[in-house]
């Protein structure tokens, strides 16, 4: 429990240095490097489309799958 706790302050005190996508920037870049950023942190789940139909285990199924193929 204290490794989660320490891993939560760790993980609240990063900055993250991508620049706010402005319009002028390009979009390519900043996509990828945000996804990147997510994934990396752990919420690569933001990333999944939501599907309403999709139940708790479903989504778990679909975790799992993508941490075996990464």
């Amino acid at each position: 429990m204290w490794r989660r706790l320490w891993k939560d302050k760790i993980m609240a005190s990063f900055k993250l240095d991508v620049e706010k996508f402005n319009g002028k920037n390009n979009f390519a870049l900043w996509r990828i490097k945000i996804k990147a950023l997510l994934t990396q942190h752990g919420h690569g789940d933001a990333l999944l489309p939501v599907d309403p139909s999709a139940s708790a285990e479903d989504l778990a199924k679909h975790k799992e799958k993508q941490k075996k193929d990464s």
